[in-house]
């Protein structure tokens, strides 16, 4: 609709204006060429050129638009309500049409009792992002919104902007309409704008008109796909009115409809022109037949707004209702236009096609002043004789569909709204299209009117429904609902969600919207993002007007994971009195994949134990979601007591885990403060609340606002300003009272607890007179939480639990420090069987008075600020004490920590005290006979005689003393003169040092597992280093350390805090010592260097002799591991807190990361011998040598290195720049056996995405040989040696030939898959089909009798990757197929 300015009255009158600015760009005028031509009922009636075009300057360096108040409160003029101004033409126009119409031959809508069922929660479906638009408050905003892949554009009456996904505006913006959209001719800002994303071009799209006595159009074409940029702006001057314009993408054409007075009801562009900046683009103007006999008719075009441009004859729809002059019977009507722009006379447009629907009635009582608003006896506009914006086309495999929607009246003469929606489906390429299914969407709770339907569909059919609801006790508010594509037809299946509720009603004209705009994300096709109009604060210049606020936000329903549950609610038990020690959990359990889901396996634990495991044998269907109660119950019955109860779902395969736990806090408390609340009567309220960081600026909602989710964090003997904005409702007195629940006993009744802050009198927004007052915080207030309470009365002050008076009552919350006082002096006590103040967390200084165990049923892994130990404390095994600063274990305290148990402290500067006892309990993998471990102490005063006492060999490492075997290529830790270990007697075992442990009891003792008990001094934590040794270069530079700390470590955070060291090199136990292995020593134990397995940032390489890659280094280093680095300089190597992890303290080392990886493994199956290499590929790394990421050749028995150009030596890791498929990858192999001997190659290990679009293959330069490694295994043969150029990698088989042209010819669908899978091959004969394992091994072969089109059963394989070589008679290929 248009905007108009009228004269704004404050303390006297000002008039604004908008002024046109002068565009600095390149103009070109041309006289407009307009030809009338001959109604033929198909036929353009009308063709028109620019008037003029011009290019314009980036939007961005146009003056920003800052001052909104220009804005605030402009109105379209017409008669009615609260305005004597004269109806605009257009407006009465519309009015006529509504007055003409006739009585609906529906009395109630036929489809309201199928139009809502919740069958899907929306817990798991809020909204994604919400944010303001840009708050013209013009009435109506008209708000249009198109999103891209990485903006969101926005338009409203008088302004636009563009932002971000995240709702961050861009710079310099906003501005008005007419910076771009004006000409020389016209340059208002007038309105009705709309915005397109035209995901083919990658452009936007952006219009206003212009109801000058010539009724324009000014449409922006984006240069570039940058909406900040320069615009191709048109000015088409059409003669007749041109309201309400709607736009859509189709083909080769921008299309337009709306309420248009001329005789052209639709206008279509010429859009190849137009994104090419053709200063000739036609526009061809149509009059449909049969639309529209009433003086008013707002059809609208069809968007195509999935990927790939619309194709055949472009779609206008419109309802007809049977109350509407000339239409005998409820439909819709659909036009084609048939578009030929090298001829535009021969273009056409049909005759209606009539569709027939479910009857309805469009026609809703009241003209303009339809839908109920509370506290006024206004009404407003619910868009009567319009689609709502937009209309969208999609096509599918098998069909195609158009949705579209409209408002309707569910009984006749009720002026209750609810939203007809309409999905048509043609299945013959949009031959012929006919209702697939609809419904009428009402108020789920059956009291309001929903209105202004935005509506869109995601890429697995789900349809999204954004709306604004209105009613006697709800503000005009935007919520949204949903349907999944499988639900039953013509039912909203969603439960609705809120979005943002209004706060006041509309009560300056019945204007309302005129519309929003709902649309899918082209970044997923899965998100959809609405914008509309909702009723916001009270307006400042206006006490009876809520501003016209505008909001963004986004949604989504389908889901991008075939297998995912999630527990979305914990809904039994709730806070309160009168839990038991018997009490059921009940639980929400959604399906929040597309497969359906049985046997879901569902874990229950209390305060952090696990006290049930159990399975929900019913079955879910993706989208839905069901309740359920374990079988086991949970002991919550202490007074006074908080409790953590989290329910998880365990779905084998779940492809998100993050959702599949939720945690309820839940408190037992039996006191509560007294209720208080005022009437809705009258506007007398507390509109705004400051206090410290508290900054609440309300209308009154109701009488009482619950706003205990608003705290602020205050200290004892401190002062703070309170200052309290009231609303007298007039030209009466408030007065205002404060209490506040200092000793928290659930009441206000005690001294001091209570303060008056005035009163004021005939203000909006204006300060009692007291504010602001100082509250000075009482030295013995009580520590955490309590309650605020702000009470507003008219005329004498309220009491804090007064009942039903003209006023109003607000809580917040205060939370209570002492920051003289550990930890705040926030503080629970555990007595053997409860906590005295409940659960601790990361701010609560804990106290352990009673036996206490983090893994028994009761109890559970604490975080704390502080701890205090003054009873027996252990920490068992793979659970964890997470504490922020200090530890103190007093003499009748003590603190055992399990194998596998973690204590982490976090702060450097934090200590542990120990005046009692403390055990570190830390066992050795299994170990053979002559085996060794390499260790460390995780305690301060540790000696070798304390813990290895009865060990037979204890040695500590000499880097001075090291020098490598003549020889041996690549990183090794053999010594030549066997003098870098020596033994190690008596002494302190040093904080990082790593030692190696013999701990069988003679040279040939038994092996096994090896218990240690580290006791002796306190907790190694913080700041640790240890001095690193270097000879002259990193190859004669070993040095050897241990994780200090009673915890695990991660490895990625030692090697960032110590750039000296570029990898670490750990003990993997394969392979008994032997006289074969090189070495010094010559009674035969020599250890291998295929026992060292490898981690630097790029990932792990297994140990040579880990043939399978069972225990590939992940990234965790265990409480006490030894590990050998290699020193590039002189230096020391540094552990800190920040490193230490409350999980995976095994010796697994399991921390998994995702990058584009390759492992590659040679093997010698006769010896038994093997080489692994790694090659990486990320964005952080460069051809060149990489400290973090290249680290040399393992000296083991075989081995595969690649090669760095400007460097001599073999790499085991590699980091590559980020991967591209005209790479090559250098591969060296070596082997010390002396004889020749077969060897395999093969790809061990991938991932990353990469491999999705690439193929890895191996080159045997010395033979020519290609070979697929993602399907087969390379054999070859090879004497004694190094051999640095024998091999590369390659990523285009240079072997391919015809076989491109073979593969773009042949499909295979679906991919992914999980039964049957299709393979057509319409331009060659199918001969066969393979499937393999990405080991290359054979898993189905299928026999084909020259067919062009065949299938596989793949229903029986295990989800994975496969690769599937397809056999024609022109020549095989081989592609990748997922198993889902």
């Amino acid at each position: 609709m248009s905007v108009y300015i009228k004269q704004k009255t404050m303390i006297g009158k000002k008039t604004f204006f908008f002024m046109s600015f002068l565009i600095c760009s390149l103009t070109i005028t041309a006289q407009q060429i307009t030809t009338q031509l001959h109604n033929t009922n198909s036929s353009p009636t009308l063709v028109l050129t620019p008037k003029s075009f011009h290019v314009s300057q980036p939007v961005r360096d146009m003056p920003v638009c800052d001052d909104l108040s220009t804005f605030d409160g402009f109105i379209v003029p017409k008669d009615g309500h609260n305005t004597s101004a004269t109806m605009s033409e257009k407006r009465t126009r519309k009015l006529n049409h509504l007055k003409s119409a006739g009585k609906s031959s529906t009395q109630t809508d036929p489809l309201l009792s199928t139009s809502y069922q919740a069958l899907h929660e929306t817990q798991t479906r809020a909204p994604l992002t919400s944010f303001e638009g840009i708050g013209a408050n013009v009435s109506p905003p008209d708000p249009s919104m198109a999103v891209g892949p990485n903006h969101i554009v926005t338009m409203e009456n008088g302004v636009w902007a563009v932002y971000d996904k995240n709702g961050t505006i861009a710079s310099s913006f906003p501005k008005p309409l007419n910076q771009p959209l004006s000409g020389p001719n016209h340059a208002n800002n007038a309105g009705d704008p709309v915005v397109m994303y035209d995901r083919e071009a990658d452009r936007w799209f952006i219009s206003q008109f212009q109801l000058s006595s010539a009724n324009v159009f000014l449409i922006g074409i984006s240069v570039t796909p940058d909406p900040t940029g320069a615009y191709y702006v048109y000015e088409y001057e059409l003669g007749a009115g041109n309201d309400y314009p709607h736009y859509g993408v189709w083909g080769d054409s921008y299309v337009t409809a709306g309420n248009f007075s001329g005789a052209q009801k639709v206008y279509t562009f010429n859009r190849t022109k137009m994104l090419a900046g053709d200063n000739t683009a036609e526009i061809a103007g149509f009059s449909p037949a049969s639309l529209g006999a009433s003086g008013f008719a707002a059809p609208i075009p069809v968007h195509s707004e999935a990927a790939g441009a619309a194709t055949g004859d472009i779609k206008i729809v419109y309802y007809q209702d049977d109350a509407f002059s000339g239409v005998s019977s409820d439909h819709i009507g659909m036009w084609n236009i048939d578009m030929n722009w090298s001829d535009i006379n021969n273009s056409s447009i049909s005759g209606k096609i009539e569709i027939p629907t479910a009857a309805f009635d469009a026609a809703i009582a009241g003209g303009f002043a339809n839908l109920q608003q509370p506290g006024t006896s206004q009404r407003i506009d619910a868009i009567v004789g319009a689609v709502m914006n937009m209309s969208h086309w999609y096509k599918f495999d098998t069909y195609e569909s158009i949705l579209l929607n409209w408002v309707v009246e569910i009984t006749n003469g009720s002026q209750v709204s609810g939203i007809r929606w309409v999905e048509l489906r043609s299945t013959n390429n949009g031959g012929s299209w006919s209702v697939y299914q609809e419904g009428t969407f009402t108020d789920p709770t059956g009291n309001d009117s929903v209105f202004m339907g935005c509506i869109a569909m995601d890429k697995q059919g789900n349809i999204g429904l954004g709306y604004t609801k209105t009613g006697a006790s709800t503000y005009p508010s935007l919520y949204y609902t949903g349907r999944m594509a499988n639900d039953p037809l013509g039912t909203m299946t969603v439960a609705e969600d809120l979005v943002i509720a209004g706060t006041h009603s509309v009560t300056n004209n019945d204007r309302y919207g005129d519309y929003g705009q709902g649309v899918r994300d082209p970044s997923d096709d899965l998100t959809f993002w609405v914008t509309s109009e909702y009723s916001g604060s009270q307006g400042a210049t206006n006490c009876c007007n809520g501003d016209r606020k505008v909001r963004v936000y986004s949604f989504k329903l389908g889901t991008d994971y075939d297998d995912d549950v999630a527990i979305t609610a914990i809904t039994n038990p709730v806070s309160g009195a009168g839990l038991s020690s018997t009490q059921s959990v009940t639980v929400t359990i959604a399906n929040t994949g597309l497969n359906t889901q049985s046997n879901i396996p569902v874990t229950l634990s209390l305060d952090g134990t696990q006290v049930a495991s159990e399975v929900f044998t019913g079955s879910i269907s993706g989208g839905s979601s069901s309740s359920y109660t374990f079988l086991q119950t949970i002991d919550v019955s202490i007074d006074n007591q908080q409790y953590a109860i989290q329910a998880c779902t365990n779905l084998s395969g779940d492809q998100a885990t993050s959702n599949d736990c939720v945690t309820s806090n839940i408190s037992t408390q039996t006191c509560s403060i007294c209720p208080s609340e005022g009437t809705t009567e009258f506007d007398t309220s507390t509109t705004r609340v400051i206090f410290n960081t508290i900054d609440n600026a309300t209308g009154k909602p109701s009488g009482y606002s619950d706003y205990s989710n608003i705290s602020t964090t205050i200290e004892r003997d401190a002062s703070y300003d309170i200052s309290v904005q009231v609303n007298t409702d007039g030209p009466y007195t408030n007065a205002t009272m404060v209490w506040i629940d200092w000793n928290q006993n659930c009441d206000f009744n005690d001294a001091g607890e209570e303060y008056t802050l005035g009163t004021a009198t005939d203000e909006v927004d204006g300060e009692t007179s007291n504010s602001p007052l100082s509250i000075l915080i009482p030295s013995d207030a009580s520590l955490g939480q309590t309650v605020m309470r702000v009470s507003t009365q008219y005329y004498a002050y309220p009491t804090s639990c007064q009942q039903s008076f003209d006023g109003e009552v607000e809580d917040y919350t205060l939370n209570v420090i002492d920051s003289s006082l550990a930890c705040n002096g926030l503080s629970t006590t555990w007595n053997g069987s409860s906590w005295s103040n409940g659960i601790p967390d990361a701010d609560t200084f804990v106290i352990i008075d009673g036996t206490y165990n983090t893994g028994a049923a009761d109890t559970g892994s604490f975080d704390a600020c502080a701890l205090q130990v003054d009873a027996a404390l252990t920490v068992a095994g793979d659970t964890y004490i997470n504490i922020d600063g200090d530890i103190t274990i007093n003499a009748t305290g003590s603190l055992t920590v399990a194998h596998t148990g973690s204590v982490v402290q976090v702060q450097d500067a934090a200590v542990v005290t120990n005046n009692g006892a403390i055990s570190v309990l830390v066992d050795t993998p299994t170990l053979d006979i002559l085996d060794f471990m390499v260790m460390g102490s995780p305690m301060s005063a540790e000696t070798r005689e304390s813990v290895w006492a009865s060990a037979w060999n204890v040695q500590d490492h000499t880097t001075a003393n090291f020098n490598s075997i003549a020889g041996v290529t690549g990183f090794n830790f053999l010594d030549a003169e066997l003098d870098d270990w020596n033994l190690y007697v008596t002494g302190t075992l040093d904080a990082g040092e790593g030692f190696l442990v013999r701990p069988q009891a003679s040279l040939n003792g038994a092996g096994g597992v090896f218990n240690y008990d580290f006791n002796t001094g306190t907790l190694n934590t913080g700041v640790i280093t240890q001095p690193l040794g270097f000879n002259v270069t990193e190859l004669e530079s070993p040095n050897m350390l241990s994780n200090p700390y009673a915890s695990a470590i991660d490895a990625d955070a030692f090697l960032t805090a110590n750039p000296e060291i570029n990898g670490l090199y750990l003990w993997e136990h394969n392979l008994a010592p032997s006289s074969t292995y090189p070495g010094a020593n010559t009674v035969g134990n020599n250890y291998s260097m295929d026992d060292v397995s490898f981690y630097n940032a790029l990932g792990g390489v297994a140990a040579a002799s880990d043939v399978a890659g069972t225990n590939t280094p992940n990234g965790v280093l265990s409480t006490g591991q030894g590990f050998g680095v290699f020193a590039t300089a002189a230096g020391t190597a540094t552990f800190n807190n920040a490193m230490r992890l409350t999980s995976g303290n095994t010796t697994l080392r399991n921390n998994p990361i995702a990058k584009d990886r390759l492992w590659l493994q040679v093997t010698s199956t006769m010896y038994n011998a093997s080489g692994n290499t790694l090659v990486g590929f990320l964005e952080d790394a460069t051809a060149g040598i990489d400290t973090n990421y290249d680290n040399g050749r393992i000296a083991s028995v075989v081995s595969l290195y690649s090669h760095i150009e400007g460097s001599d030596r073999g790499y085991s890791v590699q980091g590559r720049e980020a991967f591209d498929n005209g790479m090559t990858v250098a591969l060296g192999f070596s082997s010390i056996i002396e004889e020749v001997t077969s060897y395999k190659i093969s790809l061990s290990d991938f991932d990353g995405e990469a491999w999705l679009d690439a193929t890895p293959y191996l080159v045997d330069n010395q033979t020519g040989v290609v070979t697929n490694l993602m399907e087969d295994i390379y054999n070859f043969t090879s004497d004694m040696g190094e051999f640095n150029d024998r091999f590369e990698i390659i990523f285009q088989d240079r072997s391919l030939g015809s076989q491109e042209s073979l593969a773009s010819s042949i499909a295979m669908y679906p991919n992914p898959a999980s039964d049957v899978v299709t393979i057509a091959s319409p331009t060659a004969a199918i001969t066969m089909v393979a499937v393999r394992d990405i080991r290359g091994r054979l898993i189905l072969n299928k026999a084909v009798t020259s067919q062009n089109v065949t299938t596989i059963n793949v229903a029986s394989l295990d989800s994975a990757l496969y690769l599937v070589t397809i056999t024609t008679d022109s020549g095989s290929i081989t592609s990748r197929l997922i198993i889902e």
